[in-house]
């Protein structure tokens, strides 16, 4: 588990915010990760912005910060799987 705090980006470094995810693996697949996410501000795209950037991996379906398109199945990964929306969802 752990945090990540990001600064938000402004033209103006004294209007610039703090974006702070708490994160943990919830199961580990094949091809993917569940993971826990505990957004502890609220900014704009925070959670798809810290998953993409911060970890490296962007949220399934997030066209926007990930794929929208199958990566090729002879490199092993993913497998051709993709999601027709976000798969975000909140408990």
């Amino acid at each position: 588990s752990g945090d990540y705090q990001v600064w938000s980006t402004h033209p103006e470094a004294d209007k610039a915010r703090p974006a702070v995810t708490h994160w943990q693996v919830s199961r580990r697949y094949d091809d993917y990760t569940r993971m826990v996410l505990q957004p502890q501000t609220g900014r704009g795209h925070q959670l798809r912005l810290h998953m993409a950037e911060c970890l490296g991996h962007a949220i399934l379906g997030d066209s926007l910060h990930g794929r929208d398109d199958p990566l090729d199945e002879q490199d092993g990964s993913m497998k051709g799987l993709v999601a027709p929306r976000l798969c975000l969802h909140a408990e």
